[in-house]
Parts: C-alpha cells; sequence; structure tokens
C-alpha cells in the first residue's frame, strides 16, 4: 500500500513538472497581437474623383477632409479627362473625407452651396473615388487606387534600398494584385516567384528605404480594374524587410503578420538565392547588408537539423556587385553571375566576425527559461516539502 502511494506521489511530482514547464513553452511560443491603425490621407497625395453622373449642369466638385478635431476643403478639383477630376491633399491630418458636388454659382468651401455628396468615406490608402449613381441621401461610391499614380520599383537593391516579401497565402492572388503605399507613392510588386513547395508564391517590391523605414503603409489589393478589395495599415519597423509578411482575413477583415517560412513549409532553392540576392556581402548594415543574416536565416529558411530546401542552393547563380564602392548604384551591379551558396557563406562569415557570440532577435527566450525553471523548481520543492513532511508524519 505505501508503495503504491509513493508511486502516485511521485507521478504527480512528475505531471506537475511537465504543467510547469508545458506552461512556459505556451508563454514563449505566444506571439503579440497584430496593432491595425487607421490610415492618414497625406498632405500633398492626388486625389482623383470620377464623377459619373454627377458631370452635369456645370457642377464644381470638391473633397471635405477631417478628423474628430479638425477639417479642411480642397480646392476646387480640375479636369483630368472626361468625367473624372483630380485635387491635391490639404495640410493637415485626416483620416476620412467626402466627396462634394457643388453649386457653381454659390461660394466655394461652403456647404450651403452643396448640390450632393458621399458619406464619409475611410481612405484606407485609395486615392480614387467613383460616384456610382445618385443614392437617396447620399451618393453611393467605390474605391480604387488610380492607374497612373501605380509605380513598378526597379529590380535589384543597392545601399538606398530594401527587398520586401509578401505571402499572399492564396488570398486573391490571380487576377488581383497588392500594391503598397509608402506616403505619396503607390509600389505594386518588383516581381514574384515560386517559393515553396506547395505551391505558394511570393510578391517582392525593390522600395527604398527611406520611403518605408518607420513608416506606416498601407498594403492594399486591388483587382484588374484597379478597384480596392480589400486594405491593410502596417508600420515598417526596423528590419521588417528580413521578415516574410502575411496577408491575412477573415470576413471583412484584412490584416498583416509579419515572422518567418513556416517550420512545416519547405522552400526553392531559387526563391532562397533570390532572398540572399537582397542583401549587401560587404556592406554591415542590419537594413540590406550581413548585418542582417541571422534573421535572414531564421525567417527565410525552415530548417529541421538540415535545410528544409528543394533543390542545391549551389546549383542557382545570382548577380552581385564586384566591390563594395559600387553599392551606391544597382547600375553597377556586374552582370557576372555568383553562385547563391557562396552568397550565404560569405553573408555568414562577415556576420560571424562581427558578432562573435550569435544572439538570434528572441532576446527575452533566455529571460522566459529562467522563469519556467524557476517555476518548475519551486513546484517540485513545494510539493516535495509537502510529500515528505507527511511521510515523516505517517
Amino acid at each position: 500500500m505505501k508503495n503504491k502511494k509513493f508511486k502516485n506521489r511521485f507521478l504527480f511530482l512528475i505531471a506537475a513538472f511537465a504543467m510547469s514547464f508545458s506552461a512556459g513553452v505556451s508563454l514563449r511560443t505566444k506571439e503579440a497581437p497584430v496593432k491595425t491603425e487607421a490610415s492618414a490621407i497625406t498632405p500633398g497625395l492626388d486625389i482623383y474623383l470620377d464623377t459619373g453622373v454627377w458631370n452635369t449642369d456645370g457642377a464644381l466638385f470638391q473633397f471635405y477632409f477631417f478628423t474628430d478635431d479638425s477639417s479642411a476643403w480642397s480646392n476646387v478639383m480640375t479636369n483630368v479627362s472626361g468625367a473624372i477630376y483630380k485635387t491635391v491633399v490639404p495640410s493637415g491630418t485626416f483620416y476620412k473625407m467626402i466627396a462634394v458636388r457643388m453649386d457653381p454659382d454659390k461660394p466655394e468651401n461652403d456647404w450651403n452651396s452643396k448640390w450632393n455628396q458621399t458619406d464619409d468615406i475611410e481612405f484606407e490608402g485609395s486615392n480614387f473615388i467613383k460616384i456610382t449613381g445618385w443614392g437617396i441621401d447620399n451618393s453611393p461610391h467605390s474605391k480604387a487606387i488610380y492607374a497612373d499614380s501605380i509605380t513598378k520599383p526597379a529590380e535589384g537593391i543597392d545601399a538606398s534600398k530594401v527587398r520586401i516579401w509578401l505571402n499572399r497565402q492564396g488570398i486573391n492572388e490571380w487576377g488581383h494584385n497588392y500594391v503598397i503605399r509608402a506616403g505619396n507613392t503607390y509600389y505594386e510588386p518588383t516581381n514574384f516567384i515560386s517559393a515553396l513547395t506547395n505551391g505558394r508564391w511570393f510578391v517582392y517590391y525593390d522600395v527604398p528605404t527611406s520611403n518605408v523605414k518607420n513608416k506606416s503603409l498601407d498594403i492594399i489589393n486591388i483587382d484588374s480594374n484597379k478597384n480596392t478589395i480589400g486594405a491593410m495599415n502596417t508600420t515598417f519597423e526596423p528590419s521588417d524587410n528580413s521578415k516574410v509578411w502575411y496577408v491575412n482575413k477573415y470576413n471583412d477583415d484584412w490584416w498583416i503578420s509579419k515572422g518567418s517560412v513556416d517550420g512545416n513549409d519547405t522552400v526553392y532553392n531559387t526563391f532562397f538565392a533570390k532572398v540572399l540576392e537582397g542583401y549587401l556581402t560587404c556592406s554591415a548594415s542590419a537594413d540590406n547588408g550581413y548585418g542582417a543574416f541571422n534573421l535572414v536565416d531564421t525567417n527565410f529558411l525552415p530548417k529541421d537539423g538540415n535545410w528544409k530546401m528543394d533543390g542545391q542552393l549551389s546549383d542557382v547563380t545570382i548577380t552581385d556587385y564586384a566591390y563594395g564602392s559600387d553599392y551606391s548604384s544597382t547600375s553597377q551591379r556586374t552582370l557576372t553571375e555568383v553562385n547563391a551558396f557562396h552568397k550565404y557563406e560569405a553573408l555568414e562569415t562577415a556576420y560571424n566576425a562581427a558578432n562573435p557570440v550569435r544572439y538570434t532577435d528572441n532576446s527575452k527566450v533566455s529571460n522566459v527559461n529562467t522563469v519556467v525553471v524557476l517555476t518548475a523548481m519551486f513546484t517540485i520543492a513545494t510539493l516535495g516539502y509537502a510529500f515528505f513532511r507527511k511521510k515523516k508524519i505517517a
């Protein structure tokens, strides 16, 4: 009987230790919630209006920009072509706007001059509003990106650019596009590549670092006619280009998360080579040089003891610079092809030389492990004391 009691208490101690440790592991792997902020309408941005049925009787058109505590009228819109007009966002901080059809015989910037209006329009990065009917109280509208405002960034990384990777996760991939709005500039993808053996393709954007770093960005999903389907807002934190950006959608909610390639996935050698091409071998930069190697190795190359890669990295060649002094311009990128595995080794060697003790960006892990171990030890000590005290009394 005593042996059975001892066995049960011993098993209870082991179970308590396991529960303490598993709680700690859960704490380690829990990610912070994604914070999505409203998009501010950037002063100086061109805003376009397809006036549609409004374009009658010599009407004038204006936008009214506002927040809870400030507002401003735009200048009267100028004609671009046909029924399309444009204006420029005035100085100030605004998150919403209203398109207004005005009586040309009455004063500008005055609600008493209004013939028609839309309801409040959430900006969400869309710079082209289309009037789709008269409506009853307010005229209905749709949102889009004005085609001529979209820029396709040139391929190639130099000292002033970074490469952003986007995994659309099968959400509106084909027949649609994802545009990044950075200030007054709209970037469509530089290119795309087959990334994972599960059939997933990633798109990438080679953009000026100064336009995106520490900036609020809109990622806007548009259809083939540039109509807005969904929009997400994120802030580009330092080293975010060394993470995979994920499109997420649940019902009508869209958001961006950032992290690594899923550990269950396998990457293509050609994809990882293209990732390496986005970094400058002889630059110490943590944005686009060997200073980012640890993040690149962690976030873009899944491992299970070995690399989870389809094909050999050494079978892929990429273009690179001949000298570090050429990093100031992508035009200096040599046409001579470089072995992608040699590029990986060079980045790794330079990183290790600059960082003798390799830290991951999960800097809190060691602290969490300490808490886990101490908690487990305290639990065992407490239960052990109760166990042996009870045994002694018995």
